[in-house]
């Protein structure tokens, strides 16, 4: 692929109209940089000239070539999301920075959805440990501290309770384990 104004028209066009990424070669990035670098040149020159058409060209370019990688950013962190939901690691058509930062955020969700889990488990096993108890007065209902709500319970009832709510109702001498 050789960059010009008009391949850069074109690639602009494709990922303003597709939900896709457009597939662009790797090198990509060294590729712009040159063309840049050559535009840059007649821009001055033509700054120099008065040549308002060029100036324009040249401005037109740079906003393009902008929403180009902002266009680029938004469907990469999609195809992160998908990714990290399916497990799917497709890096077809990035290039070298958006392969980088495609692994840094899957990466990083990676950590979040490990986080969760092991929180999700450790509530589990919080919850799942129960204890009998002998009420020994009447309770209304209460809201603990894990937000659910219990009671009410009547006095010499016999009930099993999450161990956090079993030690509290114990410690103010409201029940006693069986």
């Amino acid at each position: 692929m050789v960059l010009s104004y008009e391949e850069i028209r074109k690639i602009h066009r494709e990922e303003k109209n597709s939900s896709s990424l457009t597939p662009l070669p790797e090198n990509f990035l060294d590729m712009l940089e040159a063309f840049l670098e050559d535009e840059r040149k007649k821009y001055f020159d033509a700054a120099k000239s008065f040549s308002v058409a060029e100036t324009k060209k040249y401005e037109n370019l740079l906003k393009m070539i902008e929403d180009i990688f902002s266009l680029r950013e938004k469907k990469l962190l999609n195809k992160v999301l998908v990714s990290s939901r399916t497990g799917e690691e497709k890096l077809e058509g990035l290039i070298y920075m958006e392969k980088e930062a495609f692994r840094k955020i899957s990466s990083v969700l990676q950590e979040n959805k490990e986080k969760i889990t092991e929180i999700s488990k450790n509530r589990k096993k919080k919850t799942t440990t129960e204890v009998k108890l002998k009420i020994l007065r009447d309770i209304p209902e209460f809201v603990a501290e894990d937000t659910r709500t219990y009671g009410p319970f009547n006095k010499e009832q016999m009930v099993s309770l999450p161990s956090a709510v079993a030690e509290f109702l114990v410690r103010k001498n409201f029940a006693e384990k069986v």
